[in-house]
C-alpha cells in the first residue's frame, strides 16, 4: 500500500462531499475528486495485480464478484433512504430510472433523470464496476504495447475525445462526458499508464532521487502541486462545461498521483502528514464516507433545520462532518465484517 495516495482519498472525496453540501457553486470539487478517484482505481488496481495478470492468476469473474458484494449491499441501503426520503418531499423519479439505478446501469443512459436518481453519487458505482469488467484486459494490453505505440494511440484518442467534446450538443456534455462509462474509461486508463510508468526504469530513477532530496525541495514541490490545483480550480469556473466536466483535470490529477506515489518515502512536510495514522485511518474509510454522505447530509440537514442550527455555518459544517465520519467509521466496520462472513463462500470461487 502507497501510504500517501491511502490519505489523499479522504482528501478528494471531501472535495465531492464539499460540492453536495455547499451546491453547484462548488461544483469543481465534485468533479475534481470522481476524476481523482476514476484515475487512482486504475492505478492502485495494476499496483495490486499487475503481476498476477502477467502470469495468468488473475480471473475477471471472481475478482468482479467480490467488488460487487463489496458495493452492491450499501448501494441498496442508501437507494431505499434515499428513495423513501424522496418520496416524502414527494419527489418522484421514473420505474425505468430508479430499475437502471439499483442495476448500477444508470450511467449508460445518456439523461440526467437515469443518473441523479436517489443516492445519486451511485453513478460513479455503474462505472467502477464496467471498469473492474475490462480491467485486466487493459492492463496487460498498456503494460506489454511498446511506449511509441501506447504514446501514439493516446494521442489519436485524444484528438477523437476533442472532436466529441466540440460536436457534443450541450444536453448531452454531462450525460455523455461526465457520467459515461466509456467515456470516463479514459481516466481509469491514465491511471494504468502512470502505473507503467511508475515501475519504468525512469519512474524508479525518479523515486531514488526523490528519496534523496532535502525535506525543503520535496515540500516545495508538493505545494506547487497543490498551487496548480489551487490554479485549476480558480480557472475552472470560467471555462466551458465540456472543458471543465473532464479534461480540465487531465493535467493536474495525474502529475499528484504520481508525484506522491514517487514520494511515499520522501520527507516531504505533506508526505509525512498523509503517511499520519489518523490520515490512514480516515483514506481507510473513504469509500464509505463516499456512498452514504448523501443521506446522511440529507437527514442531517432535516434534523438541524427543526433544532435551529443555522445551514452553512462553521457549526453546521462541523457538526455535519463529525456525524458523517463517526457513521462512514461504523459503516465500514459493518461492511468488513459481513464480507469477512462470506470470503470463503462460492461467491468467491
Amino acid at each position: 500500500m502507497i501510504h500517501t495516495l491511502q490519505s489523499l482519498r479522504f482528501i478528494f472525496i471531501m472535495l465531492v462531499v464539499l460540492s453536495h453540501y455547499i451546491g453547484s457553486s462548488f461544483d469543481f470539487g465534485g468533479e475534481c475528486g470522481v476524476s481523482f478517484f476514476f484515475m487512482l482505481s486504475g492505478f492502485v488496481l495494476s499496483l495490486a495485480y499487475s503481476e498476477r495478470i502477467s502470469k495468468g492468476l488473475f480471473s475477471t469473474k471472481p475478482f468482479c464478484v467480490k467488488q460487487w458484494i463489496k458495493i452492491y449491499p450499501l448501494h441498496i441501503i442508501t437507494f431505499i433512504i434515499m428513495f423513501a426520503l424522496d418520496l416524502r418531499l414527494e419527489k418522484y423519479c421514473e420505474p425505468e430510472a430508479a430499475i437502471a439505478n439499483l442495476l448500477l446501469l444508470q450511467s449508460w443512459v445518456p439523461a440526467d433523470r437515469f443518473y441523479f436518481v436517489a443516492n445519486s453519487p451511485s453513478w460513479f458505482l455503474c462505472d467502477i464496476m464496467f471498469f473492474y469488467v475490462v480491467f485486466s484486459s487493459l492492463n496487460k494490453l498498456i503494460l506489454r504495447v511498446d511506449n511509441i505505440r501506447l504514446y501514439s494511440i493516446s494521442l489519436f484518442v485524444f484528438l477523437l475525445y476533442i472532436c466529441l467534446m466540440v460536436v457534443l450538443p450541450s444536453s448531452l456534455v454531462n450525460p455523455v462526458l461526465y457520467a459515461n462509462p466509456l467515456t470516463r474509461l479514459l481516466d481509469f486508463i491514465i491511471g494504468i499508464i502512470l502505473f507503467k510508468l511508475y515501475i519504468s526504469d525512469k519512474g524508479i530513477a525518479l523515486k531514488d532521487k526523490l528519496v534523496k532530496k532535502s525535506s525543503f525541495v520535496v515540500s516545495s514541490m508538493e505545494f506547487s502541486l497543490i498551487l496548480l490545483i489551487v490554479v485549476t480550480a480558480i480557472v475552472y469556473p470560467h471555462l466551458q462545461p465540456r472543458v471543465r466536466t473532464v479534461s480540465i483535470f487531465w493535467l493536474s490529477i495525474p502529475l499528484t498521483i504520481f508525484f506522491f506515489a514517487l514520494s511515499d518515502q520522501s520527507k516531504g512536510v505533506v508526505s509525512r502528514f498523509l503517511q499520519g495514522k489518523t490520515m490512514l485511518w480516515l483514506g481507510n474509510i473513504s469509500f464509505c464516507l463516499y456512498i452514504i454522505h448523501a443521506p446522511v447530509l440529507r437527514i442531517f440537514n432535516s434534523i438541524s433545520v427543526q433544532v435551529g442550527i443555522s445551514d452553512l455555518t462553521t457549526i453546521h459544517f462541523i457538526l455535519f462532518t463529525t456525524i458523517l465520519i463517526l457513521f462512514s467509521h461504523l459503516t465500514n466496520k459493518f461492511n468488513m465484517a459481513f464480507l469477512s462472513k462470506i470470503r470463503n463462500t462460492n461467491f468467491f470461487k
